[in-house]
């Protein structure tokens, strides 16, 4: 028996033994691999610093962050035996200062110090000894004592800089890998960004502060003006209320980002870079699940038993953005009475005949003088140089009203500061209606606990139009009355219909929760199709239901058809869609789109069909601008729903037309593209033929048939769309 017992043990310490050797070999392969893809990452042509940094400052597994950074420098270009050679070399040293003990850390911030001399006087050599390259390479092969430092905090046992140093060592390896990332890239899509994205959320985790600080450091990793700021709003936002209301956090947080691309960048990109930062928040949500958030931060905030207050932050952001607009209009307002001096240049021309003997109408030489006045002197024409006799006093003219210029750009940037204000206060007061405490309705739901004879140690009501109960110290076995007893007596103390009672159990503590139950569902479908010769529809959709039970259907309809309309329709629907999801209202999101369209070069107009419903109080609001007639069909009756309000993209202000309907089980909402109604004043006979019929039995179908019936009506002449809700 003791022999059994003896071999037994002893197998189990030799599975013991491999696990701890598998793990160990599987660290020892992610260190070098980490190292290997760093190494890879170059700042400028030749200038690879992260490989050698990851050697300087590593700890342990010393010999894979060799392999990796040596293999590395193969992508160095002609500094590639230079970094090899010092990779070598910083490992020997280490070897052999490292026998008996490891190394200091002020001794691995010197061997780093002195590769990254050697590598700048190096590469200051190939150059052909030429100054500037040796400035720069100063400058960038600085980055490996430094990052030494920052990546040493990684390691507690050689973080010597105090508390800070392992959160500044995570924002250097968020850098370092951010641009590793940014390497895959295909036009205007980086993985850099996803990456970025996801980062950025997580550190929000730890408040605005670190998410805010994460986002700007993974948008200078990107190498683009426009992502750095993008993202440091994203971090901002989302890490006001992300241990709060994690989902209403990512969409505030992206919503924000998306205005800003949308706001700062064409339409190309802004697609692209959208779609990106949208899948970083899938990232996100994956490395969650994983517990990736674990694994960085070593405190995080412990999960309450009920909502805190609203956080008054968004408020206070709100304010800040709006104050500094205050501060900007009233710039521009004190520089308001100089602007009568951009017709000068203008009027100082006309008094020869240089530009029209040169082939410039009076229109075109406006155009190039205010090209002048922009600075843009090189697109001026040639002649205004050599022949124009009025040359000089249009360039007094042009150097008195410089500062001009200076007041349209504050303007702007007041616009967009007030913009954003109004963007949080909206965020602010959804957040402010999910957390109202109702102190009345907690007396009444206490009351109705002890007529029902159950014990209890806390109870919280919050909200507004949808209202969250939590009974704290009450188990399912203390529960003496039937599911449906103990709804309805609580439904009628919180003064809305509750959904049945969950049970949770955090630590010691069992947990009541009910939340208000929405009070109609919905069903729906979308049919689709190109206007004739072309392959791409102009028109958009976008069907999405927020957190608190809204549900949105959009139709964007992009002026004219083909892939210019599907551009500018596109934008419309990703536009609106983030907006609405992070909580803005709708007369707010539809105003913005609007600027956002008058901002862009070129033309671009769209119509929006905008339906809200709100599934806790059977409401609909249909919000029209340019777009089609809508129907509401009760009882195989249709009623026509019309606006007369221009599209979004051609006046500089717009007030979108709203129709409120108070909705019944039962009743179908259809929304369409021009091309399937266009403005009639009427219904037209085909669309009442199939509707009075009766012979459809699903949304679908429906509008399958409104579909294939306005091809035949209208021979396809422009795109179609049809979007078919119904109530249930």
């Amino acid at each position: 028996m003791d022999n059994i017992r003896t071999e037994g043990q002893a197998k189990r310490n030799l599975f013991a033994s491999l696990a701890g050797k598998i793990t160990a070999d599987r660290q020892a392969l992610m260190s070098g691999a980490i190292s290997f893809f760093l190494g890879m990452c170059s700042l400028i042509e030749g200038v690879n610093p992260f490989g050698i940094t990851m050697l300087s400052a590593a700890g342990k597994k010393l010999n894979a962050f060799f392999v990796g950074s040596v293999l590395s420098s193969v992508f160095a270009g002609n500094m590639a035996i230079p970094v090899a050679a010092v990779n070598i070399v910083v490992y020997i040293i280490r070897r052999l200062f490292e026998a008996k003990k490891p190394m200091s850390v002020r001794s691995r911030v010197v061997i780093a110090s002195l590769s990254a001399l050697f590598l700048a006087s190096i590469r200051y050599i190939l150059s052909s000894r030429q100054f500037y390259v040796a400035a720069e390479s100063l400058i960038y092969y600085a980055t490996i004592p430094l990052f030494a430092v920052l990546y040493m905090g990684l390691n507690r046992r050689d973080a010597f800089l105090g508390k800070g140093h392992r959160e500044a060592g995570l924002l250097a390896a968020a850098f370092s890998m951010t641009v590793v990332m940014t390497g895959a890239s295909y036009g205007y899509f980086s993985l850099g960004i996803v990456w970025a994205t996801g980062l950025t959320l997580l550190a929000a985790k730890k408040g605005m502060a670190a998410g805010c600080l994460t986002g700007f450091v993974c948008g200078l990793g990107c190498f683009d003006a426009l992502l750095l700021p993008m993202l440091g709003l994203c971090g901002l936002t989302a890490g006001l209320i992300m241990n709060s209301n994690r989902k209403t956090a990512i969409l505030a947080g992206g919503g924000v980002a998306t205005v800003f691309a949308a706001v700062t960048s064409e339409l190309p990109k802004f697609v692209i870079t959208d779609s990106a930062l949208w899948l970083g928040a899938a990232l996100f949500l994956l490395a969650e699940k994983a517990g990736a958030d674990k694994l960085l931060f070593d405190e995080m905030n412990d999960g309450v038993l009920v909502d805190k207050d609203c956080d008054p932050r968004f408020q206070r952001i709100a304010e800040s953005f709006s104050s500094l607009a205050t501060v900007f209009f009233n710039a521009c307002e004190t520089a308001s009475e100089k602007t009568a001096k951009l017709a000068i240049p203008l009027k100082q021309c006309g008094n020869c005949l240089g530009c029209s003997v040169h082939g410039l109408d009076e229109d075109e030489n406006n155009l190039k003088l205010s090209q002048l006045l922009r600075g843009e002197r090189k697109r001026m024409p040639k002649h205004f140089e050599e022949l124009c006799p009025n040359s000089a006093k249009i360039e007094t003219a042009v150097a008195e009203s410089s500062d001009i210029t200076g007041s349209a750009q504050m303007k702007r940037i007041a616009e967009q500061y007030l913009d954003f204000a109004k963007i949080m206060e909206c965020v602010a007061e959804r957040e402010a209606e999910r957390t109202e405490p109702l102190p009345e309705k907690e007396e009444q739901v206490k009351a109705a606990l002890d007529e029902m004879g159950l014990s209890y140690d806390k109870v919280t009501v919050n909200g507004g139009r949808r209202r969250k109960l939590e009974v704290i110290g009450i188990t399912p076995e203390a529960v003496c009355v039937t599911t449906t007893n103990l709804r309805y007596n609580l439904s009628k103390a919180v003064g809305t219909m509750l959904g049945d009672p969950q049970f949770i159990q955090i630590g010691d503590v069992s947990v009541m929760r009910m939340e208000t139950v929405p009070a109609i569902s919905i069903e729906y479908a979308q049919t689709s199709g190109a206007a004739g010769g072309e392959r791409v529809n102009g028109d958009s959709t976008s069907v999405f239901e927020s957190e608190d039970a809204r549900f949105y259907a959009l139709i964007s309809d992009g002026m004219g058809s083909g892939p210019a309309a599907a551009s500018s329709s596109r934008l419309t629907a990703i536009f609106l869609e983030k907006l609405l999801e992070m909580g803005a209202k709708k007369e707010e999101s539809i105003r913005l789109l609007n600027k956002l369209l008058i901002a862009k070069e070129g033309e671009i107009f769209a119509g929006v069909d905008l339906a809200e419903i709100d599934r806790v109080t059977a409401t609909a609001t249909l919000t029209k601008a340019g777009a089609a007639p809508s129907l509401l069909i009760r009882n195989s009756t249709a009623h026509l729903i019309q606006s007369s309000t221009p599209p979004a993209g051609i006046l500089d202000d717009i007030t979108a037309e709203q129709t409120k309907v108070r909705l019944k089980r039962g009743d179908i909402i259809l929304m369409f593209s021009d091309g399937v109604i266009g403005s009639a004043d009427k219904i037209p006979l085909w669309m009442l033929t199939i509707i009075e019929s009766g012979k459809y039995t699903s949304p679908a179908e429906l509008a399958m048939k409104i579909n294939e019936g306005a091809k035949r009506a209208y021979a396809m002449k422009d795109d179609v769309t049809t979007l078919a809700i119904k109530i249930v």
